[in-house]
């Protein structure tokens, strides 16, 4: 199914430009399980490195959360496990969302009072 939450990414396939930069120099690719991923990997940026991400650019480390948890798991029946030792690179960005929409899918609840 489709994400609701990266609809940045809906292109139908990726730019002329971006692709003939990019294309020789990737090795595989890898996907997220699902929207409550991306918004995890969210949470994860805002509590560990005070960094608010839009679903789009948080599906980096989304993958790399996903990863993390099949490689604790042991169960690499849905996609690659991250290889032990490997340097991983993530570019996460924006803060393209408004507060109250950033506040829903990091399941935040603010104070009352």
């Amino acid at each position: 199914s489709k994400s609701k939450a990266c609809d940045a990414l809906m292109a139908a396939a990726p730019g002329q430009i971006t692709w003939s930069v990019n294309g020789p120099r990737l090795s595989g690719a890898v996907a997220v399980k699902d929207d409550d991923s991306v918004y995890n990997a969210m949470k994860v940026a805002f509590d560990y490195y005070r960094l608010v991400l839009e679903p789009s650019g948080a599906l980096g480390l989304a993958a790399v959360l996903d990863g993390l948890e099949k490689s604790v798991s042991g169960n690499s029946d849905d996609g690659p496990v991250l290889p032990p030792g490997r340097v991983v690179g993530v570019i996460a960005c924006g803060g393209n969302t408004d507060l109250d929409t950033y506040a829903d899918m990091v399941g935040y609840q603010p104070k009352k009072g």
